[in-house]
């Protein structure tokens, strides 16, 4: 009996399996890199991604076999930064921002078969949305918004602070994270203005996490157990190439997930749950390029599987992931060399791969 139950447990882990890379035709310059060139949601038979390019925002399936629809979706947009887009009660919400003057926020909602209803602006320079599937939040410029519950609009007065990015729980007032608070301690708040944190506010509760002397945006993801946020620590207490850490809250200390060594500013590592498991990607400097690293993080035990997404002699930035199935993620970054930039995809498994062949985002 127990060489069948070990036989059975063996046969349910699976370690993850990175698909083959899909690349895309050449695309323009970016209007923006602070945010994942490449959005993905949830969808039937693979992932709803959404990317800007020139004055359009395009929404597209994307298949397990790593074929495009053949028409997507065309939003018109000036100059806009990258979007996201995420489920919400049967269909999807896309945001962005156009950088054009004026500089305005946009939200639309998207049917299931990504047909716009409604669309909603409002002044700002950048712009995300989140979703649990049911409730959203729309990010403009440090803000967060309640999206309506029909999509179609924003609850203006119950805006908040939210500064780097939130998690959806619900209806409920959602967590968020912000950096660049300066680390505060003891019962008179006494805090070191030389001195900075990653700091996670949830249900009137807030923990601060200390960086040293700097601190750059982080990320946050909820699989209904677990809050966990990730962040780069850029002198690591010391270490001169620095850490990328994710911290769970209500831990007592941050878990390192990987180094990184980064010549300029970078943007918040993007990180993932299915609900099984937290996925994490980020970009990483090495001597003439960008790569993207990952880690696979178990919430139980905050084991560390790492990734290694694309490490090759072009310059490959801008990574996100997105949870698209139970066990599967959909990563996506951008390719750049010899002066030509193409978005790439990555399916990440924990199960069996189908086969995929290449596509042409547009």
């Amino acid at each position: 009996m127990l060489m069948i139950a070990l036989l059975l447990a063996a046969a349910l882990l699976h370690p993850p399996v990175l698909g083959p890379q899909i690349l895309s035709a050449p695309q323009p310059p970016a209007a923006s890199t602070s945010q994942p060139a490449v959005s993905a949601a949830p969808a039937a038979g693979g992932a709803t991604i959404a990317w800007a390019a020139d004055d359009h925002i395009y929404i597209a399936l994307l298949s397990l076999e790593g074929r495009l629809a053949p028409q997507p979706t065309e939003l018109a947009a000036s100059q806009p930064t990258p979007p996201s887009i995420v489920p919400f009660r049967g269909g999807y919400l896309v945001a962005w921002s156009n950088l054009a003057l004026p500089e305005q926020a946009v939200l639309v909602k998207l049917s299931q078969d990504l047909r716009p209803i409604a669309e909603t602006h409002m002044t700002g320079r950048s712009a995300e949305v989140r979703s649990d599937g049911a409730f959203a939040w729309m990010l403009v410029d440090g803000n967060a918004f309640p999206v309506s519950d029909d999509g179609a609009g924003l609850a203006i007065g119950r805006n908040m602070f939210a500064a780097d990015d939130l998690a959806v729980v619900g209806s409920e007032m959602p967590p968020r994270v912000s950096h660049e608070a300066p680390f505060c301690v003891g019962h008179f708040n006494f805090c070191l203005p030389d001195r900075y944190a990653v700091t996670i506010a949830w249900r009137n509760t807030i923990q601060q996490i200390p960086t040293g002397t700097n601190t750059f945006p982080a990320s946050l993801a909820f699989d209904g157990q677990t809050l966990l946020s990730a962040f780069y620590i850029p002198d690591a207490f010391g270490s001169p190439s620095g850490a990328v850490r994710v911290f769970a809250f209500g831990a007592t200390s941050p878990i390192p997930i990987g180094g990184y060594i980064d010549s300029q500013r970078p943007p918040r590592p993007s990180i993932a749950t299915d609900g099984e498991r937290f996925v994490v990607v980020w970009r990483s400097w090495h001597p003439n390029d960008y790569d993207v690293s990952g880690a696979v993080i178990d919430p139980a035990t905050f084991k560390v599987t790492p990734l290694s997404i694309a490490a090759s002699s072009a310059d490959e930035r801008e990574p996100g992931v997105a949870a698209i199935a139970p066990g599967r993620f959909l990563i996506t970054y951008t390719v750049s060399t010899a002066g030509e930039r193409r978005f790439a995809a990555r399916f990440l498994d924990f199960g069996e791969t189908p086969l995929r062949r290449h596509a042409t985002f547009r």
